[in-house]
């Protein structure tokens, strides 16, 4: 179960909106890194466990993600080649 960074695991139509959102990030002077995009459902299962049933702190709220259905994608921003979250 590891994490998909793949924008060619999105929906087309996402993936489209994703690489053109991407673009402007960059135009403006930051660099985004794209933390996980397609998740297969018993990734998603895990992660919801994770601060509920097994160690760890929350993550997710949900078990029905976008993530699950290819329409989303969880990107943050870098400084140094260092994600800030």
């Amino acid at each position: 179960m590891s994490q998909v960074r793949s924008l060619k695991e999105l929906n087309p139509l996402v993936e489209y909106l994703a690489r053109r959102a991407l673009e402007d990030i960059k135009k403006q002077g930051v660099n985004p890194l794209v933390v996980e995009t397609y998740r297969s459902q018993s990734r998603q299962n895990e992660l919801y466990r994770q601060g509920r049933t097994k160690p760890g702190n929350k993550v997710t709220w949900t078990k029905n993600s976008k993530h699950t259905t290819r329409k989303a994608l969880d990107v943050v921003p870098q400084r140094r080649g260092k994600a800030i979250w």
